[in-house]
Formats: C-alpha cells, sequence, structure tokens
C-alpha cells in the first residue's frame, strides 16, 4: 500500500483506547495485517468490525460496503469533505451525519481497532430519520437510501439552491439534448461526492395509446431496484396471518434461478402503466395508460442494484423473500447491450463487483451481513457485525445476495499502487 493511501494525512493517535470512550471504540487485539500499534500487533486497515447495537445489522452492513468504496473513503480520509460541509442546508443535517460518518470511518482505516460501536452514527441517523431510533429490525435498502441521501445533503456544495425547473417537453428535440437539459438541471440543485460517484440517468420513453404522441424524460438515480421472477402465484396465495411480519422479512418463497442481465431486461422491458400511475397526454388533454421504456442512459462510476427479494400481498397482509439464486459477476458486469445505439460509444459500460450485502433468514427473523473486496490487499472478507474473516472468491455469488455495489472499471485502474494519480471520479458536469 503506497504513500499512506489507505490511512488519513493526519497522524493518527496509535494509542489503544479503553472500553467505555464515548464513542464506543474498544482496544484492539487483532493480529493480521502490515499496519502496527505500539505494542506491537499488527492490523490491516479497513478490516474492522462493527458492533451490533440491537438489531443494527442493517446498519453495520451499510457502512462495510460503503466503507469499502475506495474513491468515497479516499474523499473521506483525505479530509477533503470538509470543503464541502453544507451545515446551512434546510434539507440535510446541518452537517451532522457527514461529520459523524467521517468519525466512524477514519477509525476503522486506522489500523487501532478490532471492531468500534457506531453509536454517533447510529444517534445521528435516528435523530433526523426516527425510524432508525430504536432497536427495531430495519431494512438495508432503506437505510443505504437515507444515509446517501443524508451525505449528499450533508455535502451538497450548492449553498443557494435555485427553483426547481421544469423540463420542457422533448417535442422533437434529440435525446442528446433532452438529456443535457434535464442533466443540468438536476446539477444546479445537486453536487457532492454522492452525486460525483452514484448519480446516473435513465431515458424514460411514454407514447400515447390513443394518438401516439411520444414524451421522453431523463431521471437521475443513485440506485437500481431489478425485479426478479415472479413467484407462482399459488406459492401466496395460502399465506396465514401468522406469517406476518413489520420491519423483516420472516417468509420464504422458492423462485426460478436466474442472472443479473436477465434482470436488467426485466427492468427495462417496455410496460403498460397501472390505471392509478396514468400519463397526462398533452395533446389527448386527458391521463391515459401510456406504455413505458426505460433505457440506461448515463451510468455512474458506482453502481448499486437492489435485487428486489421483498414482497407484500396486500390480501392477507403478508410479507415474503423472494429465494431466487440471482448469478452475477465478479468482474466484468458488461451492460452495453441495454444502452441506446446512440450512447454506445461515450464511455466503459464495464463494472467489476467490490461489495455485496447478504440477507438470510434466521428463526429470529432476518440477519445481515456483507462480502467486500478490501482494495489495499486486493482480498474478500466478510463482515457479519463485529467479526471480520477472510474468504475465498466463490463465496461471494450466493442465493443470499440482496443489494449489489459495482465500480466502473475505468475508476480502478492503477487505485491501490498510485491512489492520487489516477482519475477517481468522472467528471458527470460534461
Amino acid at each position: 500500500m503506497s504513500g499512506g493511501a489507505w490511512t488519513t494525512q493526519k497522524n493518527m493517535q496509535t494509542g489503544l483506547v479503553k472500553e467505555g470512550n464515548s464513542d464506543g471504540s474498544g482496544p484492539s487485539k487483532h493480529d493480521a495485517g502490515p499496519s502496527l500499534h505500539p505494542g506491537g500487533r499488527k492490523i490491516q486497515p479497513g478490516l474492522c468490525g462493527l458492533n451490533n447495537l440491537g438489531n443494527t445489522g442493517y446498519l453495520n452492513c451499510i457502512i462495510q460496503c460503503l466503507s469499502n468504496v475506495p474513491m468515497l473513503t479516499k474523499y473521506f480520509l483525505d479530509e477533503k469533505y470538509k470543503s464541502d460541509l453544507n451545515c446551512t442546508n434546510p434539507l440535510g443535517a446541518k452537517g451532522e451525519i457527514a461529520k459523524a460518518y467521517a468519525a466512524l470511518l477514519k477509525k476503522m482505516w486506522s489500523g487501532v481497532y478490532i471492531s468500534l460501536r457506531p453509536v454517533i452514527l447510529k444517534r445521528e441517523v435516528g435523530r433526523f430519520a426516527p425510524q432508525f431510533s430504536g432497536s427495531q429490525q430495519q431494512g438495508a435498502f432503506e437505510l443505504l437510501s437515507f444515509l446517501l441521501d443524508g451525505i449528499h445533503e450533508d455535502l451538497n456544495r450548492i449553498r443557494q439552491r435555485p427553483s426547481y425547473i421544469e423540463p420542457m417537453d422533448s417535442d422533437g428535440r434529440t435525446d442528446a439534448d433532452v438529456a443535457d437539459e434535464f442533466w443540468t438541471i438536476h446539477l444546479s440543485r445537486n453536487d457532492s461526492i454522492i452525486v460525483d460517484l452514484f448519480h446516473g440517468q435513465l431515458r424514460s420513453k411514454l407514447v400515447c395509446p390513443k394518438c401516439d404522441r411520444v414524451s421522453v424524460y431523463h431521471e437521475p438515480f443513485n440506485r437500481l431496484p431489478l425485479p426478479l421472477p415472479a413467484p407462482k402465484e399459488s406459492t401466496t396465495e395460502g399465506s396465514k396471518p401468522s406469517q406476518q411480519f413489520s420491519r423483516d422479512v420472516l417468509v420464504s418463497i422458492p423462485g426460478d434461478p436466474t442472472n443479473i442481465q436477465e434482470c436488467f431486461t426485466r427492468f427495462l422491458s417496455e410496460k403498460l402503466l397501472e390505471v392509478n400511475d396514468s400519463w397526462y397526454c398533452p395533446s389527448c388533454r386527458k391521463h391515459v395508460q401510456a406504455t413505458s421504456k426505460m433505457d440506461l442512459w448515463k451510468l455512474p462510476s458506482m453502481l448499486v442494484i437492489e435485487l428486489q427479494r421483498h414482497m407484500h400481498v396486500a390480501k392477507t397482509n403478508a410479507r415474503f423473500k423472494r429465494d431466487n439464486f440471482v448469478d452475477y459477476p465478479i468482474r466484468d458486469l458488461d451492460l452495453m447491450e441495454h444502452i441506446p445505439v446512440c450512447k454506445k460509444d461515450d464511455e466503459s459500460w464495464k463494472y467489476d463487483l467490490v461489495a455485496v450485502v447478504n440477507h438470510r433468514i434466521i428463526p429470529a427473523g432476518g440477519h445481515y451481513a456483507t462480502y467486500a473486496k478490501h482494495a489495499p490487499t486486493n482480498k474478500w472478507y466478510y463482515f457479519d457485525d463485529a467479526a471480520v474473516s477472510p474468504v475465498t472468491e466463490d463465496k461471494v455469488v450466493s442465493k443470499d445476495a440482496y443489494l449489489l455495489f459495482y465500480v466502473q472499471q475505468d475508476c480502478m485502474e492503477g487505485l491501490t499502487q498510485q491512489v492520487g494519480s489516477v482519475k477517481l471520479v468522472k467528471d458527470h458536469k460534461k
């Protein structure tokens, strides 16, 4: 690991911290890796577990995934976030969520601690999102959504947000012109490290079934929900009220195996809008059930995918987890076939996997854990709350996979050798 790329620019306090500190950190006993503390023991920076504070596995797994996003972690460890802090943003948390995340990340990558209790980050998240304040089981995807949005607003470089401007209808203009207008409006109100890394753009095409009027919209996204094959109807119809749950999945249902490319095809396929989601056709001057077709238009450096395993059956108020095995590549996820012809030569469409959130059913409810690729060693590890252990690559693809974190290949070239000299973030402002 060269040039301290994965340690902070400031000197870390290397003395052991006793149990009971306000940040919940405890003394290190780990005995592996190149980083030394005064006792002579070795700890690899970044291989730090997170203690469960009471049903907080959903929080721990997301922190470990984001911690192993190299470009985001470097940004925080280099303390670049400090110049971006926006403590007056009414949509943010006065900078507190970003600061709490940065402080935790700094300790996780100090090479001092074998595990930490993420008390302060949990407290700040719960203060601004009360649903996460208690000790009830929560969803990892919901926490990820809040944390990405919260960090974004705390670090939004836009100090005076302009009034929202409704983009004009495509009205015969080229897709490129419409996309640029939508993206410019988006960046005029949103500009942060989260936008730099995680935000992309979808093209949505609506066609009126009455007059064939076509409208094209380009919408930003920071995560993609990919549907799985629908289970057989009889599987869920017979569910009993005792199979209900409020915040976690208790009932597993089998499903046909699939792969990630089929999930993308399903997500991007042409659909007829639901009656309650009808579109107002400017030509017909009424709401219609238009056909909708989405395409990937601008892909982010970091692509977050949700495999939509959770489903709710309104008839019985029961919730289920789809247990389909989804095959996904660890290297070379190629999205070229899902890109419009006019965009195919614009940029790289290949991704490598860096982290996976797993969810499995246990008698008490659900349990979250993470597989993540540790960039300095280029090895995979299993993060299960406070426990961290090496794993072989063949274990990373499993039927428990729920959230997938992919990094664009051209963002990772040479990252572990010369972090400061490579292009870590694409220029989304072009």
